[in-house]
C-alpha cells in the first residue's frame, strides 16, 4: 500500500518511480499534503484500517 498526499511536493515522476518499485501497490491519495500526516492522522489511520481488512 501506498499512501500518497494528494499535494506531494515530490514530482509525479517520482511517485511513478516509488510505485514501479512497487509489486501491484493498492495508491491511496490522503488530503492535506505531507502535513496531513501529523495533522490528519486519522484519515491515514482509516486507509490503512480499510487496506488491512481488505487482506483478510
Amino acid at each position: 500500500m501506498l499512501i500518497f498526499p494528494n499535494q506531494d511536493f515530490f514530482s509525479d515522476q517520482m511517485q511513478q518511480d516509488l510505485i514501479k518499485l512497487m509489486q501491484d501497490p493498492q495508491i491511496v491519495y490522503v488530503s492535506g499534503g505531507h502535513l496531513g500526516t501529523v495533522l490528519k492522522a486519522g484519515d491515514y489511520v482509516r486507509e490503512i484500517k480499510k487496506f488491512l481488512e481488505g487482506m483478510e
